[in-house]
């Protein structure tokens, strides 16, 4: 399942969002990664011309393992249930709601590392806080414990402010950073 939709919220409401997820609002803590999935080993990419490489990114936990840990969680919540209720989707529980931004690069034609948020079976909400060039690219295959597939791209998505989309979290997936504008804000919901 692949779902995009970039009016499912009102303009007060994605104005709201956008005002309460940045890195200027002091409620919010935002820590400083290093990369973004801390992870070492993953799937190669069967395209050449795409460079694999991480870049610092800034994250903040609005829950985890169903526990709430900041307001940026009734923000994502009440996303994921706006989105669920127009497209007719059942929420069983979210696992985790989080909020990233990855600042401006230099780097051409890389991405971050290709990887699954859980090991386990769950959907995904992105939601796009601001309008950037860094591209959240969405492969075809999937994760397996057995095997580390060949990834091919199969689409390529740029964020818009009040855009989201959703798909299936054992779908291999990678973001990039901004070449363009200053900074790429989402909100990544997990939940089953």
């Amino acid at each position: 399942m692949f779902i995009y939709d970039d009016n499912f919220l009102s303009l007060d409401q994605i104005l709201k969002v956008s005002q309460t997820v940045t890195k200027n609002n002091k409620n919010i803590i935002w820590h400083t990664l290093k990369n973004t999935s801390g992870i070492l080993q993953y799937p190669k990419i069967k395209d050449n011309n795409i460079t694999i490489s991480e870049d610092e990114q800034h994250s903040h936990a609005g829950s985890f393992n169903k526990t709430r840990l900041s307001e940026i969680h009734d923000i994502g919540n009440n996303i994921l249930q706006t989105f669920a209720k127009k497209h007719g989707i059942e929420i069983k529980e979210t696992l985790r709601i989080k909020a990233n931004i990855l600042n401006k690069t230099n780097k051409q034609d890389h991405i971050h590392p290709p990887h699954v948020d859980m090991n386990i079976p769950h959907m995904v909400l992105l939601y796009y806080v601001n309008d950037s060039d860094g591209d959240t690219i969405i492969f075809n295959e999937k994760y397996c414990s057995e095997e580390t597939p060949m990834l091919t791209v199969d689409k390529v998505i740029t964020p818009r402010a009040g855009s989201a989309i959703i798909f299936d979290g054992l779908t291999y997936h990678s973001s990039s950073s901004p070449k363009n504008t200053k900074e790429r804000i989402v909100l990544n919901i997990n939940w089953n």
